[in-house]
């Protein structure tokens, strides 16, 4: 029987199939077609999905965004900010020497401390909502600025306060980082000007300053202590 039908045709095969032949090498070349487009749709199916869950990843606020703002693997140095209310303008220097500037925190408080005696041995924290913003590396803080923003007769004016870095963390932007990103925030806030002091022999800090925009005056820094305790 299957002799008399060596060359039977499907009426309705596809064109580009070749069904002429013994039956059986047909079923299978059939079989391998079905094969074919059902591994062909799972793939399409596959990447209609992934494209998805792509359009999802890139959207602000989103994980995966967040995670690549945050620090992805952009090569270089840029500042990132992560798109949340939490940490929104929070930057970060990428490459071989990360690190992420944000508002202190009580936790901070211990290595805050220790940053604040490298500017004087005796330096202690006496307030808990002032408004200091430190750098995190490798998980922990190894610097820190001061920003304090007022309102004069003549508009709000900024100064800048505390800035330090740890010595092992020194030379990599750090300082540099923190400088710009208070003045940054002294702008938000309406500032007209930034000012600060330093002492005369802290040249690598003067030549930070100056590279930063900032220039020497001719007005004398005067102090009084109001209290014994600010002595």
């Amino acid at each position: 029987m299957w002799a008399a039908s060596a060359n039977l045709k499907f009426e309705h095969a596809p064109a580009n199939v070749c069904c002429e032949g013994p039956p059986l090498v047909m079923v299978q070349r059939i079989e391998g077609l079905v094969k074919s487009a059902k591994i062909l749709n799972s793939g399409l199916a596959f990447f209609a999905a992934a494209k998805a869950a792509q359009g999802h990843r890139d959207s602000p606020g989103s994980v995966a965004t967040d995670e690549l703002l945050a620090g992805g693997t952009s090569p270089g140095p840029v500042f990132r900010g992560v798109p949340s209310e939490a940490t929104r303008d929070t930057p970060r220097m990428e490459g071989a020497d990360r690190f992420t500037i944000r508002p202190w925190q009580a936790t901070d408080r211990p290595a805050v401390q220790g940053l604040l005696r490298l500017l004087s041995e005796d330096a202690e924290v006496t307030a808990s909502d002032a408004p200091t913003y430190v750098a995190e590396r490798d998980g922990l803080v190894v610097g820190m600025v001061t920003l304090c923003v007022y309102t004069t007769l003549t508009g709000v004016k900024a100064y800048l306060d505390h800035l330090v870095v740890a010595p092992e963390s020194r030379r990599i932007g750090i300082g540099r980082a923190l400088m710009e990103y208070a003045m940054e925030r002294a702008r938000d806030a309406g500032a007209l000007r930034v000012d600060l002091t330093a002492r005369a022999t802290k040249q690598a800090a003067h030549a930070l300053y100056r590279s930063l925009g900032f220039e020497q005056r001719e007005t004398l820094p005067l102090r009084r202590y109001l209290t014994p305790e600010g002595e």
